[in-house]
Order: structure tokens, then C-alpha cells, then sequence
């Protein structure tokens, strides 16, 4: 009995159980491998190569079997790198959409979600957040390293005011949350020229 060689097309994802001595040519035709005329009978146009020379003699495993081996290997990599996608995007309280202004005061650095943007005439709602590299104390003496929080610009007046903010003790909206605020009815400021207030609302209200 003829020794059994197992010949694996990978590009078609095909794997073929020959016998000892069979011609290449026929075993591609035989499993419907999209490998060109060149190739299956040789570079110099004859059929002298044979599957005894292209792979260790053992038999092939149960083709059916094989192809579910493969599929559940891809379905569980496939799996994977979503997976850690979705860590990288998602990760903590920071998302994809948040974007950093090109301003640093003391080391703060600005971020601002430009799709929570919400214009009703010249007033804008934004949320943003700020990373600290310098500690702030709340009113009760607890320090945070960043905060998050909407703030409402007037775009025709240069006035701001924040609507409701979350202080983290840890940087990137990280740790816990160590304090709150939340109010319809703060009192508008004026946006101070240079300031990281000034950045945020010449985003918000599209100003160059």
C-alpha cells in the first residue's frame, strides 16, 4: 500500500489526502486548487513533480473537521481583536471622540466631544474634560486629577458658564468620583482672552 501524503492549498483553504507518486497536476485538479498551469506541472511545463516531494507522509485528518478546526480558530481571533478594540476605544471613561485642544495651562491638558455640541442660536452646550498634572483640592479639601463636564457658551456675548461637572482623584477620568455639581441656573462669566475657557469656547462656537 502506497504511503499517504496530506497536501495543503492555502490560499483556497483546501487540504487534499493523496496517495504516494500521484502527479501534482492531477492532485490540484482533484481537489479544484486555483494554482496556475505553471505551477502545477513544474516551471518547465512538464508534469514532473509529485506530491511525495511537497509534504512528510501522514494521512489527512477528517476534512470536515478541519475546516471547523479553521473556522473556530479564525471566529475566536476575529473575537479577539475586536475585543481589544473595543478595551483600546473604550477603555476607563475616555472615548475615541474626544479630541485635545492644542492649549496647556500648568500642565492641563483640554479635551472637548465636538458631537455633544448643541447650538440654539448663539448659545452652545459642550461637554469636555481636563487632565491635570498638578492636583486641585474640591471646597471639602479632597485633591482630583481630572474633571469632566458641560459647560453653555454664548457665542455673541464671549460669556461662559458650566452647567454640571465630576471630578476624578485619578488622572484621565479614572478612580473615583470625589465630587459634583449640577445646575440650570450658574451665572455666566466672561470668557477671559488666552484663557483654556477662551480655546473651549472658540470651539464651540467655531471661531478661527
Amino acid at each position: 500500500m502506497s504511503a499517504r501524503h496530506c497536501v495543503n492549498f492555502q490560499q483556497d483553504g483546501t487540504i487534499y489526502d493523496a496517495e504516494g507518486g500521484q502527479w501534482f497536476y492531477d492532485v490540484c485538479e482533484a481537489a479544484r486548487a486555483s494554482v496556475s498551469f505553471a505551477y502545477k506541472a513544474s516551471a518547465c511545463g512538464t508534469c514532473a513533480t509529485k506530491c511525495s516531494y511537497l509534504r512528510l507522509p501522514g494521512q489527512c485528518p477528517t476534512s470536515s473537521t478541519t475546516l471547523l478546526l479553521r473556522k473556530l480558530l479564525s471566529a475566536y481571533w476575529l473575537s479577539f481583536w475586536l475585543l481589544f478594540a473595543l478595551l483600546v476605544l473604550h477603555g476607563g471613561h475616555v472615548y475615541a471622540e474626544w479630541i485635545e485642544l492644542p492649549i496647556r495651562h500648568d500642565g492641563t491638558a483640554t479635551y472637548v466631544h465636538p458631537e455633544t455640541i448643541l447650538r440654539n442660536g448663539n448659545v452652545v452646550k459642550m461637554w469636555e474634560f481636563h487632565d491635570l498634572e498638578i492636583p486641585n483640592t474640591t471646597a471639602d479639601g479632597v485633591q482630583y486629577l481630572s474633571l469632566k463636564g458641560q459647560s453653555e457658551y454664548d457665542c455673541a456675548e464671549e460669556l461662559v458658564r458650566a452647567i454640571e461637572y465630576t471630578a476624578f482623584s485619578d488622572n484621565m477620568l479614572s478612580g473615583s468620583e470625589v465630587d459634583s455639581f449640577s445646575s440650570d441656573n450658574n451665572k455666566w462669566r466672561p470668557v477671559a482672552p488666552g484663557s483654556i475657557s477662551h480655546a473651549l469656547w472658540k470651539f464651540a462656537c467655531g471661531k478661527s
